[in-house]
Formats: C-alpha cells, structure tokens, sequence
C-alpha cells in the first residue's frame, strides 16, 4: 500500500513543515503566467499586464508580460478570527469554466500535495465544504491490483485520507493542464478546519520522495509538461497579499505589486536538500531609534545582533501560515516586542533579518513594528494591537532551529519563488489598505 505522508503543524492559520529531503532536479523548464486578483465585490476582468518599458528596468529573472492577457479573480482574506486570515483562490476540475467544479483553493508554499474533497466523503468537515463530484476530468490511479491508490496526508492536529489520481485542472484563464495530480479526500479530520471557508490545498512545494514513489509530481511540474503553454516564461509563482486579498502570479511579476518600481527584487538561495521553502538566516539585528525628535531630519538608529556566526537557523517561507514564529530561545526578544497598547508600538525596534544571498552576500528584510503587530478593531470598533510573533513549540520535530514566515511577512513583502534557480525573491509590498 502506498502511503504518502506529509507532516503538517497547523496552530492558528499555520501550516509548519517538519520534514525537509532532497528535491526534484528536473524543475528547469520555464512556466506560464497567470494573475489571480480582483478586489472584492468587482467584477472579473481581463487587462494587458504593463508594456515593456516597464519591465525593462527589472531582472532578467522575470519574464516581459507585454501583450499576455490575465483575468483577474480574487485572492480572498479569510479571517477565522479578527486576528488572523488564510488566503485562497479559485481553480475549476476540468477544461471548462463549470462553477459545478469550481473549488477554492489555499495556495500553500508549506506543502506539495493537491486535493480537493470528493462526493463520497461524509465527514463533517467535508459536508462543510464544497465536494467534487466525479466525472470525466478525474481518473483514479490503479495499483497492480487494480485498486484504488489511498493518499494519506497527516498534519499534527489530524489527517486526511484520499484516493490518488490526476485531473484536468483550469487555473480561470483559459489555462487547462491535463494530468495534474489531485486527491480526492475521502475523510478530513483537522479541527483547524471547522471555521476556514475554503476546500482544498494546492501545494507549492517542490516533488516529494513520496511523490516519486507513486509517480505523482507537484502542480508545478504539471504545468511544466503541459505543451500548450507559452515559451520563455519563468518557472516561478510571485505572491502578493494584503489585509483584504491579493495576488498570484505563474510565471512572471507584475511590478506595480511593489512599493516602487525602483525597488530590486533581492534573492536568497533555498538550503541544500530542502522540499520546501527554506533559507539560511545568517543574523538577526534590533534596530533602535535613539533620536526620538519627532521632527529630526536625520535620524539616529543603533543595532544589535542577537545570533552568533556559529548559529545554525532557517527561515521557513509558508503561504499556509498567517503569523510568524520563533525559535523559543527568542524568548527575550518577544518580551521586549509585546504590546500593550497600539501606542507602544512607536518605542518599539524595528527587526531586520539577514539571510544568505547569492554568492556570500547578504539580504537584510527589515520589519518595522507596524509590520510584525497585528492591529485589529474589536467589538465595539475600538483598535487594538497584538504581536503577530509567537514562539514555535514544535522546534524538536523540526530537527533544526527555525523561523516560519507566514502571510504576516508577506504582507511587508512581495515574494517570489524561482523554481528553475531554487531562491526566492524578496521586495517591499506596496500596501494598498
């Protein structure tokens, strides 16, 4: 019986990866580009995504989009609470725009299955949920026997059981990708399911061992070894969220995405051997104002480093995540940032992290306060703060110490993840709330 594990943390929004083992080498075909973003309440559009003026400033990482059509739909905030929200989009089972087989998706970087909940399936979370009902877009995958393939897909805080298969999948642009590799689940127990408003997980992760055991490849390779896609587009997925919605991009960026169009895209290797998202952390420095003159035309900042050259700890970049978590030696460090009040936040430091660049160079992210507290407005439309920065208590089955960067992060920036080169690319967000 082929069994396929991934192991999953959910706390919250979260989505933790525990597992890290050698990837697919054969992720360096360039990919196709879709947009994925409407504001809520408008109506789906098509627009010509910017001329080539505009992105002959960037990269030669990114792929020009001039003359290339993208609907817009949207990448909606789901808030589970007032604190917190998961991010998901639509996708359609099928080479048609059949709403009957229109599913939202939670596009998760923290893991590489696909699956969708299937008709068959009674439990309830999947009576919650919109279930696929069979037809001719999916085929269930035999073994020697004859028999269905059961996908085991476990997390901490439960498991889904689902039969293997592939599907036509239309990703709302015209786009369809024969034999992608859906599960359908036949049972779902997660309780951090109940309040999401979403129905299935497609993972962004790069093949699994698992995956290749049982022949199956991540969406990514999918779309790969379609042939009806257009040349020279880039093999990466850009990611842009807000409070309210977002974006996500196969191919290529869309500029306008970024706080400013002179703002570099500036790039971190993924580590060695890792399936998943994963970067090197090199330091990590509290930047203090000690000019406190609101009116100061220079300001005045000292920095301390909190980690040591011999630290070993990893970034992880987790779209299935909302908050950002800590190794619990940063104890301390979350003292100092917790928050009354939202008025504290303007005595507290900003953070930034120095990741391992390209060829020994470093990237600096730089979080301000603003950018790691949550500001919520409660019952009575009274604003209040929380730190969005909790300690990670599952650091021993990581087997390594890390930090996990969830939608929180990628709110301060827009991420890119390069499939072909194995990095992922970081700019300052534009906020458009």
């Amino acid at each position: 019986m082929l069994l396929y594990y991934i192991i999953v943390f959910f706390v919250l929004s979260r989505t933790t990866i525990i597992n890290c083992i050698p990837a697919s080498d054969s992720l360096k075909q360039p990919l196709y580009e879709i947009q994925l973003h409407k504001p809520e309440g408008s109506d789906e559009h098509y627009y010509k995504i910017l001329n080539a003026e505009r992105y002959s400033q960037f990269s030669t990482k990114f792929y020009d989009l001039k003359n290339v059509l993208s609907s817009t739909i949207s990448l909606k905030a789901d808030y589970t609470s007032r604190l917190w929200a998961t991010y998901y989009g639509n996708i359609i089972l099928g080479s048609n725009n059949n709403e009957r087989n229109s599913f939202k998706v939670l596009f998760d970087t923290g893991s590489s299955e696909f699956w969708v909940p299937y008709e068959m399936c009674l439990s309830q979370q999947c009576l919650n949920r919109k279930r696929y009902h069979k037809g001719s877009e999916w085929i269930a995958k035999h073994d020697k026997h004859g028999n269905y393939v059961p996908l085991e897909i476990k997390y901490l805080s439960g498991q889904i059981d689902a039969i293997d298969g592939t599907a036509t999948v239309n990703l709302m642009n015209g786009i369809t990708l024969k034999d992608v590799n859906v599960g359908l689940a036949t049972n779902i127990d997660i309780p951090f399911l109940d309040n999401a408003h979403w129905d299935g997980i497609v993972g962004l992760g790069f093949k699994t061992k698992d995956m290749e055991s049982r022949g199956s490849r991540p969406l990514f390779e999918s779309i790969m070894y379609n042939k009806s896609l257009y040349p020279n587009f880039r093999n990466q997925v850009a990611y842009y969220v807000t409070k309210n919605g977002g974006n996500i991009s196969f191919g290529g960026i869309n500029p306008n995405y970024k706080r400013s169009l002179d703002d570099e895209f500036l790039w971190a290797p993924v580590v060695k051997d890792s399936i998943y998202w994963t970067l090197k952390l090199k330091n990590i420095k509290i930047k203090n104002n000690i000019d406190k003159k609101v009116n100061s035309l220079v300001k005045q900042y000292e920095f301390t480093s909190l980690m040591s050259k011999i630290d070993d700890v990893k970034v992880i970049m987790d779209t299935g995540s909302f908050l950002i978590y800590a190794p619990q030696s940063m104890g301390p460090l979350l003292s100092r940032l917790q928050v009354s009040s939202c008025k504290e936040m303007n005595d507290k430091p900003s953070l930034i992290f120095v990741l391992e660049g390209n060829k020994g160079s470093d990237v600096n992210l730089e979080l301000r306060p603003e950018d790691y507290t949550i500001m919520y407005e409660g019952s009575q439309g009274e604003k209040h703060c929380s730190l969005g920065i909790v300690p990670d208590n599952q650091q021993e089955e990581l087997g390594f110490s890390a930090w996990t960067f969830g939608e929180l992060f990628m709110r301060a920036y827009y991420t890119v993840y390069d499939y072909e080169s194995r990095e992922v690319g970081f700019a300052p967000s534009k906020k458009s709330d």
